[in-house]
């Protein structure tokens, strides 16, 4: 048998056996390829001469087995590289010296032979097919047959572009979503404040008076102890205010009070002294009511 072409595949095979992945070999006949096998490289392993060898006797043993009992055979072998991302091809020509120019007249026998080695071909196609399928990878054992190798890479590609087109226009709804979410809350968060306001405003006029009476029992709570200890010492106070100046002095919120020149500057104000007493005086005179009412309801009728 001579090959032609076979050197320069080889060649170039044996200098670029880094981008070589697998290969394949299909019979050219009319103009169509008809896929004879594929010859896969072991998993977590590197091309080495003897292995380069074993390919290649796997080809010559593929073209052996058709060409033989024909004058001149073709065949296309494409050297894939990683994940089929790229391949080589190699356009081979078998021919054989010994054939005969004029072929014997076919018999039953003849044509029952060529039957036999077609149907054992299928055969072998069939089992070869199979045997790939489970001893392969993971990503091979979808594969149905060695005939669609190429589109399953094409699909493979076509869905993982699919994919991530539909990931991002996930992602941007999942962002629409929640700009949209977070406005809304929004939207709700200022409805409800403005709600408040409306209601507190509304409540002001109504409970103006319960307000002060509460401002002057808070002010009166706040004054502190420092404040009462300096009045008793500076402005020889009664020495029983004492309790409650030492209880006022205890508040923080007073001490920051007087030591604002503005609050001081207030207090220095006759009017605005004489206006606190009347506040203090209305804060008492309401929970002496409120007691006084509390306890008359609690008398059992006579």
């Amino acid at each position: 048998m001579e090959i032609t072409n076979w050197q320069r595949m080889e060649i170039w095979f044996q200098e670029n056996w880094n981008d070589v992945q697998y290969l394949t070999i299909s019979e050219m006949v009319d103009r169509k390829e008809d896929r004879l096998g594929r010859y896969d490289l072991p998993e977590n392993t590197a091309w080495s001469d003897g292995l380069i060898q074993q390919a290649l006797e796997w080809l010559r043993e593929k073209m052996d087995q058709i060409a033989v009992g024909q004058y001149r055979t073709r065949f296309r072998v494409y050297l894939y590289s990683v994940k089929g991302e790229g391949k080589n091809t190699f356009v081979l020509t078998v021919t054989d010296p010994q054939w005969q120019d004029t072929p014997p007249e076919p018999t039953v026998h003849a044509v029952a032979d060529e039957v036999e080695r077609r149907g054992l071909r299928s055969v072998e196609q069939a089992w070869s097919a199979w045997g790939n399928q489970v001893l392969g990878a993971t990503d091979r054992l979808t594969k149905i047959s060695l005939s669609v190798a190429d589109k399953s890479d094409q699909i493979a590609r076509a869905q993982a572009e699919q994919s991530a087109a539909e990931t991002r226009a996930a992602r941007e709804q999942v962002n629409d979503l929640v700009a949209a979410s977070t406005q809304q809350r929004i939207s709700e968060a200022q409805a409800r404040a403005d709600l408040v306001a409306a209601t507190t405003r509304h409540k002001v006029s109504e409970e103006e008076k319960v307000f002060k009476a509460d401002l002057a029992k808070g002010a009166l709570d706040q004054l502190g102890s420092l404040a009462s200890a300096m009045m008793l010492r500076e402005s020889g106070l009664d020495p029983d205010m004492g309790e409650v100046l030492v209880s006022l002095q205890a508040s923080p919120e007073l001490m920051t009070a007087l030591r604002d020149p503005s609050v001081r500057a207030q207090l220095k104000d006759q009017d605005n002294l004489r206006s606190l007493a009347a506040l203090l005086q209305m804060a008492t005179q309401q929970n002496t009511d409120t007691d006084n009412g509390g306890a008359d309801a609690q008398q059992p009728d006579a």
